[in-house]
Formats: C-alpha cells, sequence, structure tokens
C-alpha cells in the first residue's frame, strides 16, 4: 500500500466530525441537505485513509469509537460506525460505498428526490417511498426486480393458436395441438384454434381480426418460417410487429443449433409486440415447437403480457 500524504490524513478529522451530524439528522428527520453534503464531502478521505497501512488501524479504532451506528441513506448501509471488526470486508467495499456515497448526497440535495410532505406537512420519509421516487433501492432489490415482474405477472394468458399450412387438418395438426395442450398444461387459456392456408394476406388479415378481440393476450403461429417459396408467415408477421424481440429469434435458434446443428439458421422463427398483443412465430415442427414453447415461451410469456400492457 501506498504512503498517505500528510495534507490528505488532516481529512480525518471532517470524517469524525461529520459522521455524528449525519446520524443525528437522519434520526431527527431533518438536515437532509446537511447531512448529505458532509457525508460526500468525507468520502473521499475516508476512502484515502484506509489507503495507507499506517493509519488503517487507528482509523479503524477512531472511527469505530466518535461515529454513530450504521445508518440506512435510500436503500445503501453506508460503514461508517463500529466497523473495527470488519476491516478486510470494507477495503473491499470501500471503492463501491464511495461512489453511492456522492450519489445518494446528490439525489438528496436535489429537491425533486427528496421525500415529499404527506399529511399534516410531515414529510414521507420511508424507505421504500424514498426508493420509489428516487429509483434506487439495496442491491437484493435490484437483482430481484425482474423476479418480481414474473411474480406480480398474469398466472393465466388468453392465447389464440393459428397453424399456417397448405396440408395439415385438424387431425394431422401435431403442432398446433402440442401449443395448445402446453398452453394448458402452464394454466393459460386458449380462446381458440385455426388452421390457414400459407397466404400472407389471409394470414395477416386473421392476425389484424385477432388483435381487436379483447380475450386475446398472445396470438402463436405455427407454419412457414422456412425459406421455401411457399414460407410467408414471417413476412406477414413481421410487417404486423410494431416492436421486434429479437432475443427471442435469437434464443431459440441457439436452442435449435444444439439439437440440429447448423440447420437451425433456416428458422426465421419471430416474435414481437402488435396492437400491445405478444404475437409469436413458431416453425411448423412439433419438435421445434415443443422446444419453444417449454424453454422460452411458457416461462416467459406472464412476463411477456405484463410488460406489453404497461
Amino acid at each position: 500500500m501506498r504512503a498517505q500524504p500528510a495534507a490528505q490524513v488532516d481529512r480525518l478529522t471532517d470524517i469524525q466530525g461529520a459522521a455524528p451530524s449525519v446520524s443525528e439528522d437522519v434520526h431527527a428527520g431533518r438536515g437532509w441537505r446537511g447531512g448529505a453534503n458532509a457525508l460526500a464531502g468525507a468520502a473521499p478521505a475516508f476512502a484515502a485513509i484506509f489507503d495507507d497501512e499506517r493509519l488503517s488501524d487507528e482509523a479503524m479504532g477512531e472511527i469505530g469509537r466518535r461515529t454513530a451506528d450504521t445508518e440506512d441513506f435510500g436503500g445503501e448501509t453506508l460503514m461508517i460506525g463500529r466497523i473495527a471488526h470488519l476491516r478486510e470486508a470494507l477495503q473491499k467495499l470501500i471503492s463501491e460505498e464511495h461512489e453511492a456515497t456522492l450519489t445518494h448526497a446528490a439525489r438528496y440535495n436535489d429537491e425533486r428526490l427528496r421525500p415529499e410532505r404527506g399529511a399534516g406537512g410531515k414529510r414521507d420519509g420511508s424507505r421504500a417511498a424514498e426508493r420509489e421516487r428516487a429509483g434506487v433501492g439495496p442491491r437484493e432489490h435490484r437483482k430481484m426486480s425482474h423476479l418480481e415482474h414474473k411474480a406480480r405477472a398474469p398466472h393465466s394468458v388468453g392465447c389464440y393458436v393459428m397453424t399456417i399450412s397448405d396440408t395439415r387438418t385438424e387431425e394431422t395438426d401435431t403442432s398446433g395441438r402440442a401449443i395448445a395442450e402446453l398452453l394448458g398444461g402452464a394454466g393459460h387459456r386458449v380462446v381458440g384454434r385455426t388452421i390457414l392456408k400459407d397466404d400472407p394476406e389471409l394470414v395477416r388479415s386473421a392476425i389484424e381480426r385477432l388483435l381487436a378481440n379483447p380475450d386475446v393476450q398472445a396470438i402463436i403461429t405455427t407454419g412457414g418460417t422456412g425459406i421455401s417459396s411457399r414460407d410467408s408467415t414471417y413476412e406477414a408477421v413481421s410487417a404486423l410487429l410494431q416492436k421486434r424481440l429479437d432475443g427471442f429469434g435469437e434464443l431459440f435458434r441457439m436452442l435449435s443449433y444444439e439439437q440440429i446443428g447448423s440447420a437451425a439458421l433456416l428458422s426465421r422463427a419471430c416474435a414481437g409486440l402488435a396492437a400491445g398483443r405478444i404475437v409469436v412465430s413458431l416453425p411448423g415442427s412439433e419438435a421445434a415447437v415443443r422446444l419453444a414453447m417449454e424453454k422460452l415461451l411458457i416461462p416467459e410469456l406472464g412476463h411477456l403480457v405484463r410488460e406489453a400492457s404497461r
């Protein structure tokens, strides 16, 4: 470790002086600007002191004796009190906490992000409210956000299954049947099924009618995603999409490659949003349909519908 210049070492006094006032302000619910400024000013010195081997132990002891308990600022725990036993962990975290300190100081200095006054003129200073207004939260909260979204997603989605083929009938439509069975097994509703000729105008018109049906939240087609002269589903579907989910096609072809090798590149499976509905175009083979449904659509369908409706 490198020696700390004497001019910067003097800033230890700033930390010792600032920490009690920050703690007092937090407990009293006042002085957000002053507390944040003090904390922001102390943070660079705090990091510098722990970079000096000669001063590290002394600083730990002094700060442990002179500062308040650990305080929670905007959802981020700032290690400024009773930390003599946390030397190794603090040295690892100091750079992160330095940045977090400055970020939260700036947020509390921003009038728009301060706690708003509630009933009786008091500020609503709850941490949950602060996180919601300022868009910040503990690391655990950020890591779990996608799981929380999925937990709030609808468990039952209204789906329409459309088989696009010049040759299949209701009896031989194994792919459409597989989609319907997998949806039902996952708790989703199949509001209808149909078989259409592989004609882009027919497919486009049928999808547009379904987009006007309030019971239909997702449209899943099977067939017509190849590159032969009669495969035109991709053109019909992609022309209707207002937002594309490129990741769906990318992930599907990756999974397909693991099963059939380089032939996966012939698939033009795609997905996206049209009129606030999820539209998915799958290949015609039953194996490909099951792969896409089990690995991608069933796990994310409710989540997709929730995000599309926001």
